[in-house]
């Protein structure tokens, strides 16, 4: 092909060497069209079959049926069946069908069918169907059908169905369907279906079945909450672990249930109980027995004396009573006083009162309800 004068940029081409325009420093292409290009500096549109290659810089519209491959800066539309391969900073819009790789940073919109890679920082939206990654730090959102991975601070929001793992510090929100990890410290929410963890100070809420902070201000909530210190806020679960825990063995029986035993684990003032109980159905039934759980607080009133006051949860199963035309299953719900008095060192003594309805699973009506009174011993109080 005859080669057209450098000035008008115009690039027709079947590939590097049998094109309108030479790809070296001098040249600036306005128009390029082909099947494979390579040019030195693209400034306006390109379309190519299989795709392009830029030693320059390159804004405006790009694309390419399987790639696009540019060494330095991106300003502007890159489009590619496959995969989009920038070596420096991408400002704009970047979709593919497979990946987005930028050595450099990402600022603006990227969307890719398997997974976006950014070198340094990503600023804007990244959605990937399996995979954003970034070497630095991220602001804005991200979207992952598995995991968005990336170092330095994160700020913004994050959604994956499988985790997303900050390897700096969070400020934004973190939601996954297995897990959230933040390694530095956190200032927003982490909710995810089992575990969220930040290796520092968090501040604001977790919400998962397990969550792990060094440092709570703010809230847990999940079935087992781990802080080596809880500063200003609460832990909310089945269990709550410090290094202030107790975990105190507990026996006491009432009208309620005649036979109960369980644990008390014990935060300071908060505290969770888990136990077993026998016989809510009353003495003129056969036995039956259930499983609670309960929360409240506890504090010192006077010297040796406690007082506090909790609600709980209870499922019953009534066993051989159903026989008798009673349900296979009923549920307590109740709210408690207490006052405890410490004997020895190893030794507290409590009665309670309260009130409880047991209810029916399967309809909105109630089977019984009344005054509950409760007594018992809790041991090993350390």
């Amino acid at each position: 092909m005859a080669q057209t004068r450098s000035g008008l940029g115009v690039n027709l081409s079947l590939w590097s060497g049998a094109s309108t325009q030479r790809a070296d420093s001098t040249q600036t292409t306005h128009f390029n069209l082909g099947l494979y290009s390579s040019v030195h500096r693209l400034t306006g549109l390109g379309v190519n079959l299989l795709g392009a290659r830029a030693a320059g810089d390159a804004r405006g519209l790009q694309v390419g049926g399987l790639f696009a491959y540019d060494l330095s800066d991106v300003a502007g539309l890159q489009l590619s069946g496959l995969v989009n391969v920038n070596g420096s900073t991408v400002s704009g819009l970047s979709v593919s069908g497979l990946a987005n790789i930028d050595g450099g940073s990402a600022h603006g919109l990227s969307m890719a069918g398997l997974v976006n890679v950014v070198g340094a920082e990503s600023l804007g939206l990244s959605a990937a169907g399996l995979i954003n990654m970034s070497g630095d730090g991220t602001s804005g959102m991200q979207f992952a059908g598995l995991c968005n991975i990336g170092t330095g601070m994160h700020t913004g929001g994050e959604l994956a169905v499988l985790t997303n793992v900050a390897g700096g510090s969070l400020r934004g929100v973190q939601v996954a369907g297995v897990g959230n990890v933040v390694a530095n410290d956190m200032h927003g929410v982490q909710v995810s279906a089992v575990g969220n963890v930040v290796g520092d100070e968090m501040h604001g809420v977790q919400i998962g079945a397990v969550n792990w902070a060094t440092s709570v201000s703010g809230l847990q909530v999940g079935m087992v909450n781990r802080a080596r210190v809880v500063r200003h806020g609460m832990q909310l679960g089945l269990v709550n672990l410090t290094p202030y825990t107790q975990w105190q063995p507990m026996v006491f029986g009432g009208n309620g249930s005649a036979i109960n035993a369980g644990v008390r684990i014990l935060n300071r003032a908060f505290y969770t109980i888990l136990g077993l109980g026998t016989h809510y159905l009353g003495s003129d039934h056969k036995p039956s027995v259930g499983a609670f759980y309960r929360a409240g607080l506890l504090v010192l009133a006077a010297r040796r004396l406690y007082v506090g006051g909790d609600i709980g949860f209870q499922h019953i199963e009534t066993l051989h009573n159903h026989r008798s035309g009673l349900p296979r299953r009923l549920y307590k719900l109740q709210g408690l006083l207490n006052v405890e008095y410490r004997v020895t060192r190893d030794l507290n003594v409590f009665v309670s009162g309260g009130y409880g309805a047991v209810r029916y699973y399967d309809c909105n009506h109630t089977y019984d309800r009344g005054l509950i009174v409760e007594g018992g011993v809790v041991l090993f109080r350390h």
